[in-house]
């Protein structure tokens, strides 16, 4: 079954997905009898693995199921990819560059009246700190990037990569953004 609208003079058809859709027919008996069969023989399974005659399945709640969830747990506890203890690393990203956002804003409401109070070891520590920062905030970005890039974030917006990143930080210069 189709239906037709015309919008500003032009008459347009449409069809109904439906019109492609097998006609349903009625299950025969001997379809019936093969399903009921076949749960009647994952029931029994069932009932004998709970039982403890065929293969090892736990109910919930016993105990080798409760065994089985805390080695589950232990092994994740002791994952080797975080031999630190840091945590996932969606945890690690968002908590990391959230605190450096807070320490960098502290440090950046320095005055020069603070500023001049700081020793000379302290002034080029601070240099060579805010350098590193740099150095690593750009590294962070770049692999970000890759990231998008790699999953076409930027794509499902219509955007180009050095766009999606510009719009995103746009104290990134174009040739900056260009080189990622």
């Amino acid at each position: 079954m189709s239906f037709s609208s015309s919008r500003v003079g032009i008459e347009e058809e449409f069809f109904d997905p439906a019109d492609w859709l097998p006609e349903p027919s009625p299950v025969t008996e001997a379809e019936a009898a093969a399903a009921e069969a076949v749960a009647a023989e994952q029931l029994a399974t069932l009932n004998a693995r709970v039982a403890g005659d065929g293969d090892w399945v736990e109910v919930t709640g016993s105990a080798g199921a409760e065994a089985a969830w805390a080695d589950i747990v232990a092994t994740l506890a002791a994952d080797r990819l975080d031999g630190d203890n840091l945590g996932w690393p969606p945890q690690v990203l968002s908590t990391s560059l959230s605190t450096a956002a807070t320490a960098l804003d502290v440090a950046a409401g320095l005055d020069d009246d603070d500023l001049t109070r700081v020793l000379d070891d302290g002034v080029r520590d601070a240099v060579e700190a805010a350098g590193k920062i740099r150095t690593r905030g750009e590294g962070i970005l770049y692999a970000l990037a890759c990231q998008v890039h790699a999953r076409g974030l930027h794509t499902a917006v219509g955007l180009s990569l050095v766009d999606w990143v510009r719009a995103r930080c746009p104290w990134t210069t174009i040739t900056d953004a260009t080189a990622l």
